[in-house]
């Protein structure tokens, strides 16, 4: 599916529960709907392109712990729009392949534009957080969590 049908998909996610979870964190609700929002763009262009390391912004990164810190929603929705559970990997930041992820995640992602080209900037919001989503494994039919792409 194209990322445009993705989004689409990703809208029908009910993410409130998120920007509540987030609030109750102490992060501010206007801060919590930018992270929530900058997600949905992130999570959509992961099941767009499962083939490829994403890395999420600081921003971004907010909400997709808070996600995965309710794990059967994270599961539900991870295979309701991108058929598995997208994987989160926090070993790589300050690495070659790191690098090469921000650089695609530039171009992929529809606020990429607003990325700064230095994925370590200092006090941005929008250079990259210390981890990536990991390209998806091949489909695997004895996993009980993945779903055979349509």
């Amino acid at each position: 599916m194209s990322i445009s049908e993705k989004m689409a998909a990703t809208a029908d996610l009910d993410f409130e529960i998120l920007v509540s979870d987030m609030i109750e964190r102490g992060v501010a609700e206007e801060r919590a709907r930018r992270s929530v929002a900058q997600y949905r763009e992130f999570f959509a262009a992961c099941a767009a392109y499962p083939e490829k390391p994403l890395v999420p912004t600081h921003l971004c990164d907010l909400a997709w712990h808070a996600h995965m810190l309710r794990p059967a929603k994270y599961a539900r929705d991870c295979i309701a729009v991108a058929g598995h559970i997208m994987d989160h990997d926090p070993g790589v930041y300050r690495t070659g392949p790191f690098q090469d992820a921000y650089d695609l995640t530039r171009q992929l992602v529809p606020y990429g534009h607003q990325m700064p080209v230095d994925a370590y900037a200092a006090n941005d919001e929008m250079a990259g957080a210390e981890c990536f989503r990991a390209p998806s494994q091949p489909w695997d039919p004895e996993d009980p969590l993945t779903v055979k792409a349509a």
